[in-house]
């Protein structure tokens, strides 16, 4: 019976990520957030989707706070 749970267990993660990746950002962190909201499971397949989602925007803002921060290195060198 251990084999068969092992075995079917990343069957049931896509499951859970396949339902989860159809809710939004608010749904998905008041889920994380409630202690009966989602099992241990559904809120680590939740905080997966988030990092996700969030850290597009997260690398924008820190390629141009490195190139803001570049130009102000340049600029100060050359007075």
């Amino acid at each position: 019976m251990g084999n068969q749970s092992v075995a079917k267990r990343p069957d049931e993660l896509r499951a859970i990520a396949r339902e989860l990746e159809a809710m939004s950002d608010w749904e998905l962190e008041r889920g994380c957030a409630a202690s009966l909201g989602f099992d241990d499971d559904r809120r680590m397949v939740a905080n997966r989707i988030l990092r996700y989602r969030y850290a597009g925007p997260e690398v924008g803002v820190a390629l141009w706070i490195l190139a803001i921060a570049a130009g102000a290195g340049v600029i100060a060198l050359l007075e």
